[in-house]
């Protein structure tokens, strides 16, 4: 069991290591707002439909995000 400053010190060390901060993600959602648009426009659907689009999409490579998200619900 960790205290409460080790699991502050532990947070630290991830987002240094790993850099998600708030400049890194936003790139990411730039990028990935291009790609998801040009996705819905292939496709020749609305807008509305992206997120039933990457949500099949990754189903079809093998990637369950709504299996994802009930397990993450239980915990």
């Amino acid at each position: 069991v960790l205290t409460s400053a080790e699991k502050k010190a532990m947070n630290m060390e991830i987002e240094r290591q790993l850099g998600f901060g708030e400049q890194r993600l936003r790139k990411f959602f730039d990028r990935f707002s291009v790609e998801i648009d040009a996705l819905v426009k292939y496709y020749e659907m609305d807008d509305e439909d992206a997120e039933w689009l990457c949500t099949r999409k990754l189903l079809d490579m093998g990637i369950d995000v709504e299996k994802w998200c009930d397990e993450s619900r239980n915990i």
